[in-house]
């Protein structure tokens, strides 16, 4: 009844999702000659032979799997990745294999899913961390196309949602064929929710080598700007932190006059958002995308471009997490942690928070409520 319930309000959003995916293509969010990709839709042929699709929500989660992708299709599988993320799906165009077709991901929609799974016919499908959509994995099932999560994580807020419709979670986590949890935790989690198979692998972004930066990216110039400057980083912060970040930067301006913050946003299409109010706190601000140099007197340079902004860690000693004074569960740590960067971050972790407790034992975390 419930599943029955979500499918029909899913066809009935269809019209909404058409105007919101327009709106989003005209504020240049989205591709305006990709969004048929978000029904289904696709002018790419399905190539001939086995088909591995895989998935991710976004640019971590798909950096993640590019490793996997490429040992598969070193194997002469052909490997479909899908994301609903603009930046995760130039990632992907960016670092797969060129035999990889990357798409944007359906809406969890019958006739999207169909249409789509019509359309690739995937042998197996392989899932990053905790997307699950309910009639993905139903149509999936149907069709006998295996299904495997990879990197599985479930924090306390989903896992307790999932848990108060447990009829409705039951169906759907039963037919995962194999999960692959990053901790004992959320192996348990999987397991009370229905997964006939659960087994503890760890977190792919752990063991995954940080990419070099490429010649031409002028990350070398940029990083030969930062040098005798003391930097920090202020990584995967949302609009609503600004004001705290820009307090400790100030802060920060009182000892140390030429300190630098680098910000990574959790949303590259607001760097212009970001800088506005950046600059209203006083803070002079240059951002990547936009082609400006870094110069003396900026005090904040957003790092919006996602294949150099990871880089920003190795030239820190310590980095900021965001997400992590809103209530939005806190980011992950990993591309820091990779870099050896002390953390920082609020108290609202609750995404990872066997990670954030490790590190904290470790005395490698510290938890702030303000600047």
């Amino acid at each position: 009844m419930l599943l029955g319930a979500y499918k029909l309000l899913g066809q009935a959003a269809l019209p909404f999702l058409r105007i919101a995916l327009a709106r989003r293509a005209r504020s240049g969010r989205d591709d305006a000659n990709r969004i048929q990709e978000r029904f289904g839709r696709s002018s790419t042929p399905r190539p001939q032979g086995p088909l591995i699709w895989f998935h991710a929500a976004d640019y971590h989660k798909v950096r993640s799997l590019i490793p996997l992708v490429r040992l598969v299709s070193s194997h002469g599988v052909r490997c479909l990745i899908t994301t609903p993320s603009r930046s995760a799906l130039k990632t992907a165009e960016a670092q797969a294999p060129d035999t990889t077709i990357v798409q944007y991901a359906p809406f969890d929609v019958g006739r999207c899913v169909e249409r789509f799974l019509d359309t690739w016919k995937p042998d197996i499908s392989i899932t990053s961390g905790s997307e699950i959509w309910p009639i993905t994995v139903a149509a999936c099932k149907k069709r006998n196309i295996s299904q495997l999560i990879v990197s599985g994580s479930l924090s306390e807020k989903s896992s307790s949602f999932w848990g108060r419709w447990a009829k409705l979670s039951r169906g759907i986590f039963e037919n995962l064929d194999r999960v692959m949890a990053q901790t004992g935790d959320d192996a348990d989690k999987f397991r009370k929710l229905g997964c006939p198979s659960v087994v503890v692998t760890g977190d792919l972004r752990i063991d995954m080598p940080v990419p070099p930066p490429k010649e031409n990216d002028g990350f070398a110039d940029f990083r030969k700007r930062c040098q005798d400057r003391p930097l920090w980083v202020a990584a995967y912060c949302c609009v609503d932190e600004i004001a705290v970040i820009a307090a400790a930067q100030r802060r920060l301006q009182e000892t140390m006059k030429t300190s630098l913050c680098l910000l990574i946003p959790q949303r590259p299409y607001k760097s212009e958002k970001l800088r506005t109010l950046l600059q209203e706190e006083g803070l002079n601000t240059g951002i990547q995308s936009q082609g400006d140099t870094l110069i003396e007197s900026m005090n904040v340079f957003v790092l919006d471009e996602v294949e150099t902004s990871l880089h920003a860690f190795a030239l820190a000693d310590t980095a900021f997490i965001g997400q992590s004074l809103n209530g939005k569960g806190g980011s992950s740590p990993v591309d820091a942690v990779m870099q050896q960067c002390a953390l920082v971050s609020g108290q609202d972790v609750f995404r990872q928070p066997d990670l954030y407790s490790h590190l904290y034992s470790a005395s490698a975390a510290h938890f702030v409520s303000a600047a």
